[in-house]
């Protein structure tokens, strides 16, 4: 159980940084992290013996009460937890694009479109 803790705060600034890309303050949204985890511990734990339960194998019930653990812990991370204040969001620009500035989808879309101007110019 202390090894899942220890792993919390690695995984918060994985999260942070590359999932969500939060600009947000560490502070309350490592504190809003830290309670959807344990949110998340419990919810997976009454999952499994639901399962349980219900006659389903005990990897059937783990499989299925971490899905769910996973499926909840997204939709939260995204909605409450690394949400963007609408006043921090980027302004879509003439092309609608609304990626970060030299992130993995604008650093790709960059180089397909030199490949390509080489191919014409070619």
């Amino acid at each position: 159980m202390f090894a899942t803790f220890l792993a919390i705060a690695p995984t918060f600034m994985l999260q942070k940084k590359f999932t969500f890309q939060s600009d947000g303050a560490a502070g309350p949204e490592a504190v809003g992290y830290v309670l959807l985890q344990l949110i998340c511990s419990v919810l997976i734990a009454v999952t499994a013996q639901a399962g349980a339960r219900l006659g389903l194998s005990m990897v059937s019930s783990f499989f299925i009460a971490g899905l769910v653990g996973v499926v909840f812990s997204y939709l939260l991370q995204a909605t409450i937890i690394f949400r963007t204040p609408s006043s921090q969001m980027p302004r879509t620009n003439a092309q609608y694009n609304v990626a970060k500035p030299n992130s993995l989808p604008i650093r790709l879309a960059t180089k397909m479109r030199r490949v390509m101007y080489a191919a014409f110019i070619r």
